[in-house]
């Protein structure tokens, strides 16, 4: 298999970790504090802007453990290189950036999502790399 290739199908690898990782995160913390009934977007809002700051913090958690997991995965197919998995922080930064901009959220919340999903990807990734180099 090309390199290309490789890294291709590691980063898509990696991304599917990071995706189901936010899901499962969200999920838990839907467990602890349920979203509305009414999943409408004036509803997703209404809820935002009311819910309790640790129910915030869990989805700015599944943001970066999925960010730092996918990474992992997308690394050690790869093996050569970090890109993959710094191509997978970045796709879940841009997923953030997204939903900010669709709800408003508090700007601690923001911030903390722009900011950490890159560098804990490229913490995983460099984890896995050295890992892969030994």
């Amino acid at each position: 298999m090309t390199s290309i290739l490789t890294n291709v199908l590691a980063t898509l690898t990696g991304a599917a970790v990071a995706v189901g990782t936010v899901t499962l995160v969200e999920y838990l913390g839907h467990q602890i504090y349920p979203p509305p009934t009414d999943l409408s977007l004036d509803g997703l809002k209404a809820y935002v802007a009311s819910a309790p700051w640790q129910a915030l913090a869990i989805v700015v958690a599944g943001w970066t453990l999925g960010a730092f997991l996918g990474a992992i995965v997308a690394t050690a197919i790869a093996r050569t290189t970090l890109w993959p998995g710094l191509l997978v922080g970045a796709l879940i930064t841009a997923g953030a950036a997204m939903n900010l901009t669709l709800i408003p959220h508090p700007l601690w919340m923001a911030a903390l999502g722009l900011l950490l999903p890159l560098p804990c990807a490229w913490l995983g990734a460099r984890l896995t790399r050295t890992k892969a180099q030994n």
